[in-house]
């Protein structure tokens, strides 16, 4: 070591080579394990090492990675004890919802307590839905129609004609007084129902003839030989070879019956292929109040 330091004496232990470029001597600064010609001498040894106070700079430091060894705690470290945690605590991890599914072979009786409604509720609706009506249950018997009274209307011997003419028919109501006409009126406020027909057509001559009867329907007014058919039935004699007063006779149901509303009429008519043969009707029916 050559010059003048002026950094403060440090402490040097163990051997210390010294050298003048030419010459290199091994100094101890303690007694050797061992003789082995060494010369203990002591040395105070100055040293220079540049830098004021010794050890690497900050500079020094960071210009490349230095090694630190030793003990190292994980990040997360166990507690145990009462721990305060104040604020908001993110939670990770995997949840169940509140409500588990569960699986129970025999259900035990769980009281239920809370408001119940009947079982059948009130509803308002706007308009009722179409819907299947069955005979179940119990049904108050209610007469069929209101202020009814029987009605018969009836012709005899009315001549064979061939041109559709309207036949003149006497009329009697619950076994009243009989009126005649050609054209029938209920009674106001009332309905008239035809619900059957009793035809007989009688031959006053060898000539073969067959008719057509006509019920003829005014809604509203007397009606007239154009007012819309609303019943036709055709008579004729079965025998091609018959004689005269030969006769065919018909009945004839209407289970739903021939309406006539209330203000409306109703006539009769007949119309043959030849002018022979006479012809007894019989409508019968009811009015009733609609």
């Amino acid at each position: 070591m050559s010059g003048p330091s002026s950094v403060l004496p440090q402490l040097v232990t163990g051997a210390v080579s010294v050298t003048d470029g030419t010459l290199t001597a091994s100094l101890l600064n303690s007694a050797p394990g061992s003789d082995t010609g060494q010369i203990a001498v002591p040395v105070r040894v100055i040293s220079s090492l540049g830098s004021a106070g010794g050890g690497l700079t900050d500079t020094q430091l960071r210009a490349s990675p230095v090694p630190v060894s030793g003990t190292f705690w994980q990040a997360t470290q166990p507690v145990s004890g009462t721990v305060g945690i104040s604020g908001t605590v993110p939670v990770s991890g995997t949840f169940w919802q509140a409500t588990q599914p569960v699986s129970i072979a025999t259900m035990p009786s769980t009281p239920v307590t809370g408001t119940f409604w009947q079982t059948t509720q009130p509803v308002s609706l706007a308009s009722v839905p179409s819907h299947a009506v069955t005979n179940a249950g119990v049904f108050v018997v209610q007469e069929e129609k209101v202020g009814r009274s029987s009605v018969n209307m009836f012709s005899e011997a009315v001549a064979g004609i061939i041109a559709e003419t309207a036949i003149t028919m006497s009329y009697s109501k619950a076994n009243a007084t009989v009126t005649t006409g050609t054209s029938f009126t209920p009674t106001t406020g009332k309905n008239l129902r035809i619900t059957s027909l009793i035809i007989s057509w009688v031959a006053t001559t060898t000539t073969a003839n067959t008719c057509r009867l006509r019920a003829r329907v005014n809604a509203s007014g007397a009606a007239t030989t154009s007012s819309p058919i609303q019943f036709s039935a055709r008579i004729a004699w079965e025998s091609p070879t018959f004689i005269a007063n030969e006769g065919e006779f018909q009945q004839i149901p209407i289970p739903d019956g021939l309406e006539v509303p209330n203000g409306g009429g109703i006539m009769w008519t007949l119309a043959c292929a030849a002018a022979n043969g006479t012809l007894d009707v019989s409508a019968l029916g009811f009015e009733y109040t609609p």
